[in-house]
């Protein structure tokens, strides 16, 4: 390669932003796959010349089509003559996206579209194996599966079974993610189907013993006692109809409290205390609590109907301040004078 500081091989290289690439992958043949960038301020026309020399179809039997995904539903939707003149910019095209080159000369040209939209429809998850006692290895048994967007967490459960050989789990098994950052997430309800559950290509998903949640359940994890108790946080699961006083005596149950003295509080995203639950009457789904949540367990019974919670604040005044900056003063000096 030569470069003269302007042209490179003698030719003009164009640069600024409206020539900045686009990353695209294009499936075309039997199928065939190229990714590579393209001058987000060229044409679609212009695209299609340029595929023309790195594809075996000829640019005037070439048709574009783009995938996209709404609504959990991938399709191939076609571009129209109207868009030839449009730029990838215009055409709001990015970094990623995947498009197909079919040949309408060719009968057999939607064998790339047929095979690029099935492997669209598909989740590819990483899964581990908690079933049983591995504190010998250095790690759980790891493997892939990839499974249809359709599938129910039931029947995913069932094919990881498959794939670890697992004989039998205890509690019949239960599906939770992975977050690298939030950590194991509640166990999957498994009338759902992978998508509705919130599942994704990429994601890490764990089989351990357990039973899993059913329809009318929910998970919850709480933390037992004052914070600085420092106790390990713990997890119940409960029906969406249960009361706020029955998931609390629940929650004292399996802390290994005692007594009525307590009382429920809600947290924020990141774990903050919120607003405390005081109608203990009512329902879990009335006060807002989802599957996931995280509550505190608190000491402290809350105010029967009819009484107002009122918070107290003791404010010092200026005298207050005085007097003890006085009597502070008066103690150092007697403290040196004991000294001397």
């Amino acid at each position: 390669m030569l470069w003269d500081g302007v042209q490179i091989q003698g030719e003009s290289i164009p640069t600024g932003v409206a020539t900045e690439p686009v990353y695209l992958n294009v499936t075309y043949g039997n199928p065939s796959q190229l990714s590579q960038g393209f001058p987000k301020n060229c044409t679609l026309g212009e695209l299609k010349l340029m595929l023309g020399e790195l594809t075996p179809i000829d640019p005037e039997n070439l048709k574009l089509c783009q995938l996209v995904t709404k609504d959990d539903t991938t399709s191939a939707v076609p571009f129209s003559p109207i868009d030839e003149g449009k730029t990838l910019e215009e055409l709001r095209l990015k970094d990623g996206d995947n498009l197909i080159a079919e040949d309408t000369k060719e009968t057999s040209s939607s064998v790339a579209k047929d095979s690029l939209l099935k492997k669209s429809n598909k989740l590819i998850l990483e899964v581990e194996n908690r079933c049983q006692d591995y504190s010998a290895m250095d790690a759980y048994p790891v493997t892939t599966v990839e499974i249809d967007r359709e599938t129910r967490v039931s029947d995913l459960k069932a094919v990881i079974i498959s794939a670890f050989t697992i004989s039998s789990v205890p509690g019949g098994g239960r599906l939770r993610v992975e977050d690298s950052n939030l950590g194991l997430r509640p166990p999957l309800h498994e009338e759902q189907d992978v998508v509705t559950a919130g599942l994704k290509s990429g994601q890490h998903v764990v089989i351990q013993p357990g039973s899993p949640p059913l329809t009318d359940q929910m998970t919850l994890t709480f933390t037992p006692g004052s914070p600085s108790d420092d106790l390990q946080d713990l997890e119940i699961m409960v029906k969406k109809s249960c009361t706020v006083q029955q998931c609390m005596e629940e929650m004292v149950q399996k802390a290994g409290f005692s007594g009525d003295n307590w009382h429920l509080r809600k947290t924020n995203w990141c774990g903050e205390a919120g607003e405390i639950l005081d109608d203990v009457a009512s329902s879990l789904e009335q006060c807002d609590i989802k599957d996931g949540d995280h509550l505190l367990l608190e000491e402290g019974r809350v105010p029967p109907k009819g009484y107002l919670q009122l918070p107290v604040y003791f404010l010092k005044t200026n005298k207050d301040r005085n007097e003890g900056m006085l009597s502070w003063i008066a103690t150092g000096i007697s403290g040196e004078a004991k000294l001397k």
